[in-house]
């Protein structure tokens, strides 16, 4: 009779340990864990991600092309890259020139300034202009002509590309900007000359920025804005290679 009475009590004792159990399984979630796995990450757990992107720099006026900043000014002297990225001191702009906006293209790796208050525009290019690439308008903003005063153009080609869109110069000088050297180019017949300023990269011989000056060349057109011959000649100095 006693070990009938112990077998009952060992028995329920038995059923409330499983039903505990079961009860225990019910209220929490089967591990998929694999020994030695790595616990996955945030991102897969369907958690939020921060992410973290810059904030675009506002510029004081917009921008030509996706390939261009329009900048501010800062005085003071400035640097120059030239030879493999090695940097050069460039004079100090006059003060007059300090106050100017700096047209900068990163993607060719130059600026140039002009007046503030004068636009940029950028002139359709096809494959026809080759090896010319880009071309930068840059005029007053009330100018009325139907051509702009000043041409930023980009040439990427080897020389004798360059002279099918520059035919021979019928004059050409060595010139300086402190330790920059460019060529001034004089082309065209005597009251219609354009004038250029070449710029060759010091690190590729292929690119070529010219500054083209429709102006002064054309007595009618100097006449009509004898202003101009200072201003497109401080635009030409201002110019710096720039990455």
């Amino acid at each position: 009779m006693l070990k009938s009475k112990w077998f009952v009590i060992v028995a329920a004792l038995a059923l409330l340990v499983l039903v505990a159990g079961c009860a225990a399984q019910a209220g929490s979630e089967p591990s998929t864990t694999v020994p030695g796995a790595t616990a996955p990450s945030a991102a897969e757990q369907g958690a939020t991600v921060p992410v973290v992107t810059e904030s675009p720099v506002a510029t004081p006026e917009a921008a030509a092309t996706e390939a261009v900043t329009v900048t501010e000014t800062v005085t003071g002297t400035t640097t120059a890259e030239t030879g493999a990225g090695a940097e050069m001191e460039m004079p100090e702009q006059v003060e007059e020139v300090q106050r100017w906006a700096v047209l900068w293209d990163p993607e060719i790796g130059f600026e140039v300034r002009y007046p503030q208050g004068w636009l940029v525009g950028e002139a359709e290019v096809t494959d026809k202009d080759a090896p010319i690439t880009r071309v930068y308008t840059l005029q007053p903003a009330e100018w009325a002509e139907d051509y702009a005063p000043i041409l930023v153009e980009v040439s990427e080609g080897t020389e004798e590309d360059f002279r099918r869109a520059y035919i021979e110069p019928a004059e050409t000088e060595d010139r300086s900007i402190g330790p920059l050297t460019y060529q001034y180019e004089t082309s065209g017949s005597e009251g219609s000359m354009e004038n250029f300023a070449v710029f060759t990269s010091p690190d590729d011989p292929d690119l070529r920025i010219v500054v083209r000056d429709v102006v002064t060349g054309f007595p009618e057109r100097a006449s009509a804005h004898a202003d101009l011959a200072t201003i497109i000649e401080q635009v030409t100095n201002s110019f710096r290679w720039r990455k």
